[in-house]
C-alpha cells in the first residue's frame, strides 16, 4: 500500500457517484465502499467492497436515519480498512462533509435540503470548484477570473432551457442534446479550438455532465441580474451582453467564432477559409430583406483580433443603448458601413446546419 494515498470510505446509495467522483479527480485514492445495492461488482475501483445488509431497526426509519447509517457505516469501513486509517468517510454522493448531491436538480447542505437553483453564488461557486472548475457564474465582470485563451475561438451563444415568449420551443432534451452534436463537430473539425458555452438558462447537474468533457469552459448567466433584464427586453441585447462578457477578458488570439445554438459546423467548414486580416461574414443583401437594409447573418460570424476592440463597442453599444433594429443590422452597419463590403470576406455559404428558432422539425443550412 502507498502511504501517501488518501484513504477514502464510501457508503450507501451511489445514484449520483458519476457526477460526484469528480471531486476526486486528481486525488491519489484509495476506496473503500459498502453499499446498499446487491450488485457483485462496486460503482468503482475499490480495495475492499461489501454489500450491506438492511438490518435497520423500522425505529431509525424515521428517527436519525442518517446518523445511525453514518455511525453504522463508520464501524463496517473501520474495521474493512484496518490496519490504515481512513482520511474520509461520505456518502458516494457527497462531495465535501457538508454537501451531498441528491439528485440533478437538488444538493443537501448540513441538513437542508436545497434546489441547486436557489442557492446563492457563494454555495454555488463551493460546489462548482469541487465539482467543476471550468464552470462560473457570471454575475459582474470579475466573476471571469484567469481563463486561457487560445488561436481560436468558440463562443456558443446558448438557451438549454429556452423560453416560449422569445420563440425558443425546443424541448429541454432535445436543445441540450444539439448543443452537445454543436461543440462535438467544432472539436471535429476545429480540434485544437476554446470552446465557450455562454449560457442564459439554469443548468443542472446531469447537464453539466454531458456537456462539460466537451467544453473548455461553461459560462452561467442565468444568475446574472443584467442579462436577465436584457434578455427578457431583446434577445440582441441579451446575446451582446454575454459576448461581450467573455471578449472583455479574453487573452489576444486570432480568430474570435461567435456560433448560435441549435446549429452544427458541417464538414465541409474548414477553418483555413476563414481569413486572419477580416471579418467573415454571410451578407443578405437590402434589396431581398424585410427592412430593405443590409444584415450580416449572425449565426455564425469570425472575427480577427484586429478588430477586437471594434466588436466590444459595438456589443457595448447594443446592450447599453438597444440594438439598430436587431444585431444582424448593427453587424452590417459596423462592419459594412454604406454598403461597402470591401473590408470583410463575404461568403455564399456558412457551412453550418441547425434547427430554425420557432419552427418545429425545420433545418436550416445555412
Amino acid at each position: 500500500m502507498n502511504p501517501d494515498k488518501v484513504i477514502v470510505g464510501l457508503y450507501g446509495a451511489h445514484n449520483m457517484w458519476y457526477v460526484s467522483r469528480r471531486c476526486y479527480n486528481g486525488v491519489n485514492t484509495d476506496f473503500y465502499t459498502l453499499t446498499y445495492d446487491d450488485n457483485p461488482d462496486p460503482p468503482c475501483e475499490s480495495v475492499k467492497y461489501m454489500i450491506l445488509d438492511k438490518g435497520t431497526p423500522t425505529k431509525y426509519l424515521t428517527n436519525n436515519r442518517d446518523q445511525y447509517e453514518y455511525d453504522t457505516a463508520v464501524t463496517l469501513l473501520s474495521e474493512m480498512i484496518a490496519p490504515r486509517k481512513a482520511n474520509i468517510i461520505r456518502t458516494f454522493n457527497s462531495i465535501a462533509n457538508d454537501i451531498e448531491i441528491i439528485s440533478h436538480t437538488h444538493v443537501k447542505i448540513g441538513h437542508e435540503i436545497r434546489p441547486l437553483s436557489t442557492l446563492n453564488i457563494d454555495q454555488r461557486k463551493r460546489i462548482w470548484s469541487i465539482l467543476y472548475p471550468k464552470v462560473f457564474d457570471i454575475t459582474k465582470p470579475d466573476d471571469i477570473m484567469s481563463i486561457k485563451g487560445g488561436d481560436y475561438i468558440f463562443a456558443i451563444s446558448s438557451c438549454i432551457t429556452p423560453l416560449i415568449t422569445n420563440g425558443g420551443i425546443m424541448p429541454h432534451e432535445e436543445r441540450l442534446q444539439s448543443t452537445i452534436e454543436q461543440v462535438k463537430s467544432i472539436r471535429r473539425v476545429c480540434p485544437d479550438a476554446k470552446i465557450f458555452l455562454l449560457e442564459s438558462s439554469p443548468l443542472n447537474f446531469d447537464d453539466i455532465e454531458r456537456l462539460y468533457d466537451h467544453i473548455d469552459y461553461i459560462f452561467l448567466f442565468d444568475k446574472n441580474i443584467i442579462n436577465e433584464k436584457l434578455a427578457s427586453i431583446n434577445k440582441s441585447q441579451g446575446e451582446s451582453y454575454v459576448i461581450h462578457s467573455l471578449l472583455q477578458q479574453l487573452p489576444p488570439y486570432k480568430l474570435f467564432i461567435k456560433f448560435s445554438g441549435r446549429y452544427k459546423l458541417l464538414n465541409r467548414f474548414k477553418l483555413e477559409d476563414l481569413p486572419l486580416d477580416k471579418p467573415t461574414f454571410r451578407i443578405t443583401p437590402k434589396e431581398i430583406t424585410w427592412s430593405h437594409k443590409g444584415v450580416c447573418e449572425s449565426i455564425l460570424y469570425s472575427i480577427p483580433y484586429t478588430c477586437h476592440e471594434r466588436l466590444m463597442n459595438l456589443l457595448k453599444d447594443i446592450y447599453i443603448k438597444g440594438p439598430y433594429i436587431d444585431i444582424e443590422h448593427c453587424l452590417y452597419k459596423c462592419f459594412c458601413a454604406n454598403d461597402n463590403l470591401s473590408e470583410i470576406n463575404a461568403v455564399d455559404e456558412l457551412y453550418v446546419i441547425g434547427n430554425c428558432s420557432g419552427h418545429p422539425g425545420l433545418y436550416n443550412r445555412v
